[in-house]
C-alpha cells in the first residue's frame, strides 16, 4: 500500500510538472504566433483564448478562484487601490512623455498612423482587454497558481514576472522599426549591441513591472488592481504618442 501511495504522489508531481511546462510552453508559442505569424486582428481572441487555457491548467492543479485573485468579493477594494496606484503610474508615464530626455521614446509611427476608428479600437478594446486583462489573467492569476498548485508563492510570482518580461522581447524588436529613436539606435555603428541593450532594458523594466503587479495582487487578493494599473500605464503611453504626433503636426503647420 505504501508503495502504491508513493507512486501516486510521484504521479501527481509528474502530472503537475507537465502542466507547468505546458503552461509556459503555450504562452511562449502564442506570443511567437501573435507577433510573427498571425494578423493583428486576431490579437484579442488569441490572448483571451490563451488566458482561458492557462486558467484551466491552473484549475487542474487545484488552484481556486481565490488563489488566482478571481473572487468577486475582493474586487471593490482591489479596484479602489488599482485606481489610486493607476493614477500615480499614469502621471509618471505622462511626465516621461513630456521630458526631453525621454520624450522620443513616445515617437511610434505605427500608432501615429492609426485612423480614428483604429485608435478607438486600441483605446477601448485592445489595450484594456486584449493586453491588460488577458495578460494579468495569464501572468498574475494563472501562471503563479499553476506553478504553486494553489496560492501563489513568492517564487512563483518571480518566475511569472520574468516570463512576463521575456514576453516583451518580440514586440520590442517590432517597435524598434516604428519608433524613431529605436530606428536611429538600430542603424548606429553599434546597432546590434544597441538593440540587445534595448531589449534587455525592456525585459528588465517589464519584469519589475510584473513584480509590482504581483505585489498588487497579493496586497489586494485580486487581479483587478493590476489590471487597472496595467491598463492605465498602457493607455497613457498610447495617448502620449498620439498627442506628440498632433503637437508636431501643429508646429509644422505654423512654420
Amino acid at each position: 500500500m505504501r508503495r502504491s501511495g508513493g507512486q501516486s504522489r510521484w504521479g501527481r508531481r509528474e502530472s503537475g510538472g507537465t502542466a507547468v511546462v505546458a503552461g509556459f510552453a503555450i504562452a511562449t508559442a502564442q506570443n511567437a504566433a501573435v507577433h510573427r505569424v498571425l494578423p493583428g486582428r486576431v490579437h484579442l481572441p488569441a490572448n483571451l483564448v490563451l488566458a482561458f487555457a492557462e486558467l484551466v491548467l491552473a484549475r487542474s492543479r487545484g488552484a481556486t478562484a481565490d488563489d488566482m485573485g478571481l473572487s468577486p468579493h475582493r474586487f471593490p477594494a482591489s479596484a479602489a487601490m488599482g485606481c489610486a496606484v493607476g493614477l500615480l503610474a499614469a502621471t509618471a508615464v505622462g511626465a516621461a512623455a513630456a521630458l526631453p530626455l525621454t520624450a522620443t521614446l513616445f515617437d511610434d509611427e505605427l500608432i501615429v498612423e492609426h485612423d480614428k476608428n483604429a485608435a478607438r479600437y486600441e483605446a477601448l478594446i485592445r489595450i484594456p482587454i486584449a493586453t491588460a486583462l488577458a495578460e494579468e489573467l495569464v501572468f498574475r492569476a494563472a501562471l503563479p497558481s499553476l506553478v504553486s498548485g494553489g496560492t501563489p508563492s513568492v517564487l512563483a510570482d518571480v518566475l511569472s514576472s520574468v516570463w512576463f518580461g521575456l514576453w516583451h522581447v518580440l514586440p520590442t524588436l517590432k517597435s524598434l522599426d516604428t519608433n524613431a529613436a529605436g530606428s536611429r539606435l538600430a542603424r548606429s555603428s553599434h546597432g546590434r549591441a544597441t538593440v540587445v541593450g534595448v531589449v534587455v532594458g525592456v525585459v528588465g523594466a517589464t519584469t519589475l513591472a510584473g513584480l509590482g503587479f504581483a505585489w498588487l495582487r497579493r496586497r489586494t487578493g485580486s487581479i483587478v488592481a493590476p489590471v487597472i494599473v496595467h491598463a492605465a500605464v498602457n493607455l497613457t503611453a498610447f495617448a502620449a504618442v498620439r498627442a506628440r504626433s498632433s503637437t508636431s503636426k501643429s508646429q509644422t503647420a505654423f512654420r
